[in-house]
């Protein structure tokens, strides 16, 4: 289902079949956490209308090492993943 395509009504997303899409994410929820932070969004989603929200802009370039992000404060490419390390070891060195 798209819940962009859904309507709402009655303070849930009725799908154009009829299924209450909050419903049926509730019951595919692994996670009851999960479930309430998303379903939340869904309704400001509604309150405030799908197109609020700014798309995510992500630039990626290509050279002879492979992808890499362009514009970002941290990088997953081949040559800029050094601070997953540093991150990764921290924890490995931490003390309780």
């Amino acid at each position: 289902y798209d819940a962009r395509n859904a309507t709402y009504k009655n303070g849930t997303f009725i799908a154009e079949d009829g299924t209450d899409l909050l419903v049926l994410f509730k019951e595919k929820a692994k996670n009851g956490a999960g479930y309430e932070l998303y379903s939340n969004r869904w309704l400001e989603y509604a309150k405030n209308g799908w197109k609020k929200e700014n798309d995510l802009v992500l630039k990626i370039g290509f050279d002879s090492s492979g992808l890499y992000d362009i514009g970002q404060e941290r990088g997953y490419g081949a040559t800029q993943n050094m601070w997953i390390k540093g991150i990764s070891q921290s924890i490995f060195e931490a003390s309780v």
